[in-house]
């Protein structure tokens, strides 16, 4: 690239930049930028005349001394920077050691750290709004907060009873039940919120299904704005699944291009068969490409039989259209449509692309909002909160059995207290956190 930014965090992070500069007594005030040149100590050189940006602790990204340095982004000149860096000092930094220094210095919690992450790796603008959202607001850890909370109070009630049983009353097992309901409801109606919302991150699957040469792949790079798949008038030519990913409304949505369904001897056409008829059952959406120069042959009717929303695309519009008749009748009149949304498109003109893309976006208006949702869980997080669940479970159907000591119900509480202080970074354990920080880039 044209830049490139070399970043130096800790209390040698100025020596170490002074070391460099032609110039070091300019590097004296944070907040200040300077620009200098920087020269090889070996010999004396110039390397580059560059940027440097510093930062006094705490008024940093990880809470310590910085330094970040920007260069031409030469990848030889960035290697020399580097080295000399090293040869003055520093240490190569691992794969989101930055980020862990943040958080050691209290600038970040686990959360924020993991929407880090998030913001890094996302792919469309609905997941860097909620990253970036809970980055700035800790709505996660507000949540994950008040969850510790109402357990602990809970817990705190039900242990003095069994530390001092002369001096305060047992308290009401009823009661104690139905708060922690109360908290496991909370909890269960998030993790619903979020199984539901995970298109945001991970995207929406949308295949196109049909048989051979009814315009599939061209439909395919009509919606992508790109010749990905090759187009023929030889049916049969896509083999493969074929996948590429365009942003709607925001969201991922990963189209999936598929082979011809149809009756064949061919060993190959097989496999793809079977590999489109599994790409089907795998996506969210269903795009049911027919021909509407042709019949609809059996295996594209009863692709209206799956699970998934589809919609029924009559393609090649633009043929029908020339021959002078109304592409409107017979085919879309057939009893088997009936309550199956259908649109005339053709892949040559763009007639109906919109609408295509419109239906798309119509199930991901349904996904929550920033508003509603405020943050979005990890797989690692959904495991962790889902682990919390079931230790709640396990404390309320202990108080619902009078015969099971007040004391042996504290224990899942203090379970779900542990999950709860993991999530939070509070004792993390280093196996959390190696999992956690193997995901970031080095940079990070």
């Amino acid at each position: 690239g044209g830049v490139a930014v070399v970043r130096l965090s800790g209390p040698d992070s100025w020596a170490v930049t002074k070391a460099l500069m032609q110039h070091p007594k300019r590097l004296a005030d944070a907040g200040r930028v300077v620009v200098d040149w920087l020269v090889d100590t070996r010999d004396g050189q110039v390397l580059d005349q560059v940027v440097l940006l510093p930062f006094r602790a705490p008024n940093s990204y990880t809470g310590q001394d910085v330094v970040e340095i920007q260069t031409h982004g030469g990848r030889a000149l960035v290697q020399l920077v580097l080295q000399r860096c090293l040869a003055a000092g520093a240490t190569l930094a691992h794969a989101g050691e930055f980020t862990h220094r943040a958080m050691v210095c209290g600038r970040l919690n686990l959360t924020q750290t993991e929407s880090v992450l998030d913001l890094i790796h996302a792919q469309g603008e609905r997941m860097v709004k909620l990253a970036a959202h809970n980055m700035h607001q800790r709505t996660l850890a507000g949540l994950l907060e008040r969850y510790w909370q109402a357990i602990q109070t809970i817990q705190a009630d039900m242990v003095a009873h069994i530390d001092f049983p002369d001096e305060v009353d047992e308290p009401d097992r009823g009661a104690l039940q139905c708060r922690l309901e109360e908290t496991l409801a909370d909890v269960q109606v998030q993790l619903a919120l979020n199984h539901r919302s995970q298109p945001i991150r991970d995207g929406l699957r949308v295949a196109l299904g049909g048989a051979p040469n009814a315009g599939k792949s061209s439909l395919f790079n009509r919606l992508l704005q790109s010749e990905r798949a090759i187009v023929t008038p030889q049916a049969g030519t896509t083999r493969d699944t074929l996948t590429e990913t365009m942003l709607v409304a925001g969201v991922p949505v990963t189209l999936v291009d598929t082979a011809g369904l149809r009756t064949s001897t061919d060993d190959i056409e097989q496999q793809g068969v079977a590999r489109a008829r599994h790409a089907m059952a795998e996506s969210a959406l269903t795009l049911i490409v027919a021909d509407l120069t042709q019949p609809v042959p059996a295996e594209t009717w009863a692709l209206l039989e799956q699970a998934a929303p589809a919609l029924w695309v009559w393609h090649k519009a633009d043929l029908v259209a020339c021959a002078g008749a109304d592409p409107t009748e017979a085919h879309r009149l057939d009893a088997r449509l009936e309550g199956v949304e259908q649109c005339l498109v053709s892949s040559r003109t763009g007639q109906g692309i919109e609408t295509v893309l419109d239906w798309i976006g119509r199930r991901l208006d349904t996904l929550p909002d920033i508003g509603e949702l405020g943050y979005l869980l990890s797989q690692r997080q959904i495991r962790q909160l889902e682990a919390v669940a079931a230790e709640l479970q396990g404390a309320v159907d202990a108080l619902a059995q009078p015969r099971v000591p007040l004391d042996l119900a504290t224990v899942p509480l203090t379970n779900a207290l542990l999950l709860l202080q993991e999530l939070l970074g509070r004792d993390a354990s280093e196996a959390v956190l190696d999992t956690v920080y193997a995901r970031f880039c080095v940079g990070k």
